[in-house]
């Protein structure tokens, strides 16, 4: 209710007083395989051209990797962007989208 009172209160006045609907997409926390490049310790996922998800984690704890829903980023499942990567020695990832760069220095975590 407060979401549709919210919507309308966006809506043109034309629109206002009409039966919509507001489609809410189902949390789906799972990235698409072609977006996520990883190693042992890094783990980087290309949600958008202007997004990444960057996880890191320490050499004694090779656990799964989180994919619980966020309040950021609901649903992972998203068309994959055109990116390009590296990995390099010492789990060093470098990613680039056509609006970004980061680079993953393995467990040191530090992202530039």
């Amino acid at each position: 209710l407060l979401l549709a009172a919210a919507v309308s209160s966006l809506l043109p006045s034309v629109v206002q007083g009409q039966r919509f609907h507001v489609k809410i997409p189902h949390d789906e926390p799972s990235p698409e395989t072609a977006a996520v490049v990883a190693t042992e310790l890094v783990r980087l996922t290309a949600l958008s051209p202007g997004l990444l998800r960057v996880q890191t984690r320490a050499a004694d704890d090779l656990s799964q990797w989180d994919d619980r829903p966020t309040l950021q980023v609901v649903n992972r499942r998203l068309p994959v962007p055109s990116f390009t990567h590296n990995v390099s020695e010492g789990d060093t990832v470098m990613i680039a989208t056509s609006e970004l760069t980061v680079t993953v220095f393995g467990s040191e975590s530090r992202a530039e």
